[in-house]
């Protein structure tokens, strides 16, 4: 009898509005299939009542929203309906989860688990939700491919439950330096930190599956995409990008929060809500990217592009800073609590696409030989 059990379930962050997330959760079905593997995103829906009722802000459904959602009428719901259509064409979900007791009482079974990538290990949005840690999946293996916590440290009623369901997984990583430090500070283990899953993609490989079309008559612009969510850069951001513009010459175009372009009467082209589709092209073909986002550093990267990313010094989320210094592109990191000076715009792009060739190399062979060993040696810890 042969058995319709898929080999990996990989819970991750997939449903958060946020290009970033449903990105990296793409990347990672596509690199575990193309490792030979079937796979189904576990559909569990983030954030959830549970964090709700622990202070994740949250939007009541009236009458008149829904209709709004439907018509699209505002650029939050197009956002939305545009995401729900990536969701379909493109993710393989599994059946819908829509809180903690509901996964745990009807678990989904596979041969083996994949936590990651995202901000599945973060305190401060899953407010101590185990569902992360995969404290439903009882036998089988587990495997952490760079989840972050985006933090130093855990609230201490936590740290025993993350030490407890960490020592399960037969083989940890994670997306920075801090995440590393955590999990030897918990059990006692040293792992490795590994690329983004949106990294494993060469850049090639995103223009063919998203079936990108480039433009031939495209003449570059400055790309910015702008988060405030864990940094608000607004005391630098400007400034970078006034420095930029006068020293090429070139258009801006602007995707995020419009509050950012309305502080400043400037004449960029601001884009709403693109798709996630279409947030890849733009990176594929902008010249420069101004960035306060992990994800717009990651994809500015594996485009060969100019970056500068903007980031707090005194935060304890070291994701942006992690993964430019990995690459050699110190240079690319600009802080909020120190004056601009000046841009470098001769950045050794050549020699940090070597770094990232070659850290995707290594981050690959940690994925392929951490699941071979999770199927093949249920007692194998690495």
């Amino acid at each position: 009898m042969v058995s319709n059990i898929k080999d990996i379930g990989i819970l991750t962050m997939h449903r958060v509005l946020n290009y970033g997330s449903v990105l990296q959760a793409y990347a990672t079905q596509c690199v575990v299939e193309e490792l030979g593997y079937s796979c189904e995103i576990i559909d569990y829906v983030y954030p959830n009542k549970f964090q709700f009722d622990r202070g994740i802000p949250f939007t009541t459904f009236s009458i008149k929203s829904r209709i709004s959602r439907f018509l699209g009428l505002k650029s939050y719901w197009r956002k939305s309906n545009k995401f729900n259509s990536f969701y379909k064409r493109y993710l393989n979900l599994s059946q819908r989860y829509d809180s903690p007791s509901e996964i745990f009482k009807n678990p989904p079974i596979y041969k083996c688990y994949i936590t990651g990538s995202d901000q599945v290990w973060n305190p401060k949005f899953t407010k101590g939700d185990l569902t992360f840690l995969l404290n439903f999946a009882v036998n089988e293996p587990k495997i952490s491919y760079a989840s972050s916590f985006a933090c130093d440290s855990l609230p201490l009623d936590l740290n025993d439950d993350f030490a407890k369901l960490l020592n399960c997984y037969s083989a940890i990583s994670v997306r920075e330096s801090n995440g590393a430090k955590l999990i030897q500070e918990l059990i006692n283990r040293n792992v490795p930190i590994v690329l983004d899953p949106t990294l494993l993609l060469p850049s090639r490989e995103w223009i063919d599956k998203m079936n990108i079309n480039l433009r031939e008559n495209n003449k570059g612009y400055i790309l910015v995409y702008i988060l405030k969510y864990a940094t608000n850069p607004s005391s630098i951001i400007y400034d970078v990008i006034d420095k930029l513009q006068d020293a090429t010459k070139l258009d801006v175009i602007f995707i995020g929060e419009e509050g950012f372009v309305a502080n400043k009467n400037k004449k960029w082209k601001c884009l709403k809500a693109p798709n996630p589709k279409q947030f890849v092209q733009l990176f594929a073909e902008s010249t420069y990217v101004v960035t306060s986002s992990f994800h717009g550093t990651a994809f500015g990267l594996n485009f060969g592009k100019p970056i500068f990313s903007v980031v707090d010094s005194k935060s304890n989320d070291d994701r942006i800073s992690t993964l430019l210094k990995e690459v050699g592109l110190e240079s690319s990191i600009l802080t909020i609590n120190n004056p601009l000076e000046k841009l470098c715009l001769d950045q050794d792009i050549e020699s940090s696409q070597k770094e990232l060739n070659s850290l995707r190399d290594m981050s690959l062979a940690f994925l392929k030989q951490s699941i071979f060993d999770a199927l093949n040696d249920k007692n194998r810890i690495i």
